[in-house]
């Protein structure tokens, strides 16, 4: 696709409702850039990029966050704190 200049400009693609495996089971993931990225990289892009939603997880419940050292998914619990926990509602990828 070309932009006004007449070069390729970057096409992005939106996924709803994300979902990552931990442990044989797909789960939603805590927003955060290093969440984000892998995400994208995983699916052949090069990054998130703006344009992402959130929507709240709840207390006492665990998602998906990835330990950058391990190299892989794991799960994180919220705890309970009576917050909103940021969870991808959607993801944008470049």
């Amino acid at each position: 696709m070309l932009n006004k200049q007449g070069s390729l400009a970057a096409s992005t693609v939106t996924y709803y409702g994300p979902k990552v495996w931990v442990n044989g089971r797909l789960e939603s993931f805590f927003v955060g850039s290093t969440n984000g990225n892998t995400f994208c990289e995983a699916r052949g892009h090069n990054q998130e990029v703006s344009g992402s939603t959130v929507t709240c997880g709840e207390d006492e419940s665990s998602y998906a966050d990835y330990d950058w050292y391990g190299s892989a998914w794991i799960k994180k619990s919220t705890g309970s704190k009576n917050q909103c926990y940021p969870l991808y509602a959607t993801i944008k990828c470049r």
